[in-house]
């Protein structure tokens, strides 16, 4: 009911952000009509005049569809040559015998200047910067971050594995026998010890793992201990005398042990196992997960750190999923299951606070000592307290709001709270509360302030979005304070510096997975008659095997897009080595291998993205070329009119996979998009449905060559995979694209929202640079936060 109270008109907030946006959508407007005055040549007002007498009626004047006609915009990047050919083939769907000859040609000119280009389309709509609230990994990750200037973070570094103290007894910390550093927990002592010379009592001894576990994805995990031995597993700062997140001191016969939890990518959590063996026959125990989108496995050397990491928020609410009909995701919808998942995790976050508070308060035993030898009394004690949760509140605020506060904001959320509350805790469990429901955190400012300061602060707010998907830290914010960030060399400083992030490693990965579609594969299966040996360990070794292969291209010193299309090496390890017939590794780790060097083209090629892109049995030309058309080349493809199942081998045994695609799609309503498509996945034929290269299919030659045709009307010849990957890398269409999606998943925003001009200045260092994307993402957070410092000169200048 405080909340309520002192801050019942959230949607006021709400309607303060809107009106911010507004110029911007004004300004959209204003530019909308200013690009419709176009000059008409005599050509244009003929295409025109046709137009609207055949075609306007089903499609809308400006090609915007009709509803119980034609509901689909008409826009796409066929050449000119194709469009034509299918409007003279198609239009109008009544007579297709009526347009055809100059006036096909003179409409299908018409409809691309007008609006069926991307231009076109640009003029007619122009992109704005978007409302937007946190997305959910944004609100997630940003409670997380509130946290660390007060309990600190763990800098991983080239440590890994797990702090091992072994003893001879069942008791811990009493009479270390020795002490080392274990790559990972797998062992199988028998009935023996794990030292024959230092623990000698084969009856009893006992370990004390310590560490952190780093999670490599975001999502639900399953932990796993398998012993049949005594162990506990305190998990995430749980203390000694708390419930263990495992519990299984007094044995009960059953061999694992499991705990679900939710974690987040990149960040790491403190654990600590203690294990023991009283009398047993043997002694064993390994430590295993099950990743999101991953089979059970052992939990690997990089994923454990030596290190201990302080507590992290575990939020463990289910939020709505975000909007990603865009292709990218953003948190421009706001509903009562987001209002209402953003209350409980606020819930929980305070739940968090709560049990650290003397940790997030400094009040230390150093202190509790000084306090009983000045002898203090309770009044002078409570002062204190309220001293420290004070400053406590107001560093937490500041955080939360990306910013400094205003004098009314200290009234609502500092003063009054401690003002008309007995105890300082009481007091900062109202803020904490008041502050995670206010539209200051929950939504992203969208229009610069009129006031530099401000827009200093906007700029750090979007960087730290673009970079991490979170808040600024301290020292982006004490940047912003001190108006530091208008000067380009601080700028590009605080930007290299963001760049080698953990944070945002976790985010470049996301984004390759999305540019790749990999969530395609995992959860693949393959017939097992066809392709023997395929199962779920294997598809796991091969989601690592490319995770491994693009962070190492992108986080050298090169950071080479090239190299992405390009590599002909690959990470293997044993279940890769067996399947795929390539030299094992030296070790039980993985292993950059030369792998068909003639014949693979980087991640192109990779076996993991051709299962994913192919059938139970089968490949798919079809998904293989719309990923590139779509994911790689930017091209514009519409969904199919109905859905249509691929023809069963069935309809003629002695038909090719490829020979059944081209009889399927041979119809003219088809070749609108499998003109484009289908010889973009022909040249992936020689790749099976589990990315094996293959010379025949059905005791056929198989045929990868094809003849595509660019937007512009020039015809390309691939002959295979390797032929088209070097056009990708050639290509300043791919190369356009590439950095299109790489700013929205960054910026969450369109790139054109920033001026028609961005997409040359990027493109134009991407290249000059030698298609570095470490670089381009430092060049893309300086457009961004440009953008902020930028508009709120100009409205300085304006009001002078």
């Amino acid at each position: 009911m405080i909340f309520l109270r002192e801050f019942g008109n959230r949607q006021i907030g709400l309607a303060l952000l809107l009106l911010l946006a507004l110029p911007i959508t004004l300004g959209a407007t204003v530019s909308c009509q200013q690009a419709n005055a176009q000059v008409e040549e005599p050509w244009f007002a003929k295409g025109k005049e046709l137009y609207v007498d055949q075609c306007a009626t089903c499609h809308g004047d400006q090609g915007q569809g009709v509803e119980g006609a034609y509901e689909n915009t008409l826009e796409g990047d066929l050449s000119l040559r194709r469009l034509k050919d299918y409007i003279v083939k198609t239009m109008p769907e009544d007579d297709p015998e009526m347009c055809v000859g100059e006036d096909a040609e003179l409409v299908t000119r018409y409809m691309m200047k007008a609006f069926y280009t991307r231009e076109a389309q640009m003029r007619l709509k122009p992109p704005g910067i978007a409302f937007s609230r946190l997305t959910v990994d944004q609100y997630q990750n940003a409670v997380a971050d509130l946290m660390r200037p007060f309990l600190g973070a763990v800098w991983i570094g080239d440590n890994f594995g797990l702090k091992g103290q072994y003893f001879p007894t069942r008791s811990h910390g009493k009479d270390r026998a020795f002490e080392r550093t274990d790559d990972l927990i797998n062992f199988d002592f028998g009935d023996g010890t794990p030292d024959a010379e230092k623990l000698k009592d084969k009856e009893q001894f006992s370990i004390d793992w310590s560490g952190s576990l780093i999670a490599p994805d975001s999502g639900t995990y399953e932990l796993i201990l398998v012993t049949q031995n005594g162990v506990q597993f305190f998990f995430n700062g749980q203390s000694w005398n708390s419930s263990p997140l495992i519990d299984n001191k007094v044995t009960n016969g059953e061999t694992e042990h499991r705990a679900t939890v939710k974690l987040r990518a990149g960040r790491a959590y403190p654990l600590h196992i203690q294990f023991f063996k009283y009398k047993e026959d043997s002694a064993s125990i390994a430590f295993e997960w099950v990743r999101p989108n991953r089979p059970r496995e052992l939990v690997g050397k990089k994923h454990l750190t030596p290190q201990w990491a302080p507590p992290a928020v575990m939020l463990q609410t289910d939020f709505p999923p975000d909007d990603s009909s865009v292709g990218y995701e953003r948190g421009t919808s706001v509903s009562q299951q987001w209002d209402r998942a953003t209350t409980l995790a606020a819930v929980e976050v305070l739940e968090f606070v709560d049990r650290k508070y003397n940790d997030l308060t400094g009040y230390s035993d150093k202190i509790r000592k000084k306090e009983r030898k000045d002898e203090l009394d309770d009044s002078a004690k409570a002062a204190a307290e309220a001293t420290r949760t004070r400053a406590f509140c107001e560093k937490f605020v500041r955080q939360a709001f990306r910013r400094d506060l205003t004098e009314a904001e200290k009234a609502t959320f500092i003063e009054r709270p401690f003002a008309t509350e007995d105890l300082a805790r009481n007091a900062m469990r109202r803020i904490v509360l008041m502050t995670l429901k206010s539209p200051q955190f929950l939504y992203v400012s969208q229009s610069p302030s009129r006031e530099n300061a401000n827009a200093q602060f906007s700029a750090a707010e979007k960087m730290a979005i673009g970079f991490w998907d979170s808040i600024p830290d301290k020292d982006l914010l004490n940047a912003a304070a001190a108006g530091k960030l208008d000067d380009d060399k601080t700028l590009h400083t605080q930007a290299w510096r963001m760049l080698g992030d953990a944070r945002t490693r976790v985010k470049l990965r996301q984004f390759f997975h999305h540019w790749l579609e990999l969530d395609r594969a995992t959860d693949a299966t393959k017939d097992l008659e066809a392709y023997p040996g395929f199962d779920d360990k294997i598809l796991g070794s091969l989601a690592e095997s490319l995770d491994l292969a693009i962070e190492e291209i992108v986080w050298s010193e090169e950071s080479d897009f090239r190299q992405l299309l390009a590599s002909d090496k690959m990470f293997v390890d044993d279940r890769i080595a067996d399947f795929y017939g390539i030299d094992k590794p030296d070790n039980d780790t993985f292993e950059k291998k030369s792998f068909e060097p003639e014949l693979r083209a980087g991640v192109l090629t990779h076996p993991y993205l051709m299962t994913g892109l192919a059938y139970h049995k089968n490949t798919s030309p079809i998904h293989r070329g719309v990923f590139v058309a779509k994911s790689l080349l930017g091209r514009s493809l519409k969904p199919p009119p109905i859905d249509v199942e691929p023809l069963d081998e069935a309809f003629d045994p002695t038909l090719t996979t490829r020979e059944r695609v081209v009889h399927q799609t041979k119809e003219i309503a088809c070749q609108g998009c499998h003109s484009v498509i289908n010889p973009l996945g022909f040249s992936f034929e020689n790749f099976d449905a589990v990315g094996r290269f293959r010379d025949t299919e059905k005791k056929q030659k198989i045929d990868a060559s094809a003849e595509y045709e660019t937007p512009d009307g020039e015809v390309l010849k691939f002959n295979g995979a390797k032929d088209l990957a070097k056009y990708l890398i050639e290509n300043d269409d791919a190369h356009r694209n590439f950095i299109e999606q790489l700013f929205r998943h960054f910026a969450k925003q369109p790139l054109a929202a920033y001026g028609p001009d961005k997409i040359d200045d990027l493109l134009t260092k991407f290249q000059r640079n030698q298609f570095n994307v470490r670089q381009l993402l430092v060049d893309m957070s300086v457009v961004v936060a440009r953008h902020e410092l930028d508009a709120a000169k100009q409205q300085e200048n304006e009001n002078e």
